[in-house]
């Protein structure tokens, strides 16, 4: 299962709006967090289907890259706070290994 899709909204075959829509209304991949990268200036619709991040095409690099890192940090600690609450409700001793390390 991917990390962290980047999408572009003028795909051939499915559009990165249909795929966003997809994969964050499916239990399975609704916690991924989705860059969409466009030409389409629609930054509105793409944040009401669930994109966590939106960006015109024109982005550079070095911007790309410190937005990707800052969704994998937020989805590594969204996923340890998961396991930890799930450890405390299944009432196993909580993990000293982190996610992160």
């Amino acid at each position: 299962m991917p990390d962290d899709p980047s999408l572009s909204v003028g795909a051939k075959n499915i559009s990165g709006f249909d795929v966003v829509a997809v994969l964050k209304n499916d239990p399975d991949t609704h916690t991924i967090p989705m860059i969409v990268l466009s030409i389409v200036d629609d930054k509105e619709r793409g944040v009401q289907l669930g994109s966590d991040r939106y960006f015109i095409k024109s982005l550079d690099a070095e911007t790309l890259m410190k937005e990707v890192e800052e969704l994998v940090v937020k989805s590594i600690r969204e996923k340890e706070f998961r396991l930890k609450s799930q450890e405390k409700m299944d009432g196993s001793p909580e993990s000293e290994t982190s996610l992160t390390e």
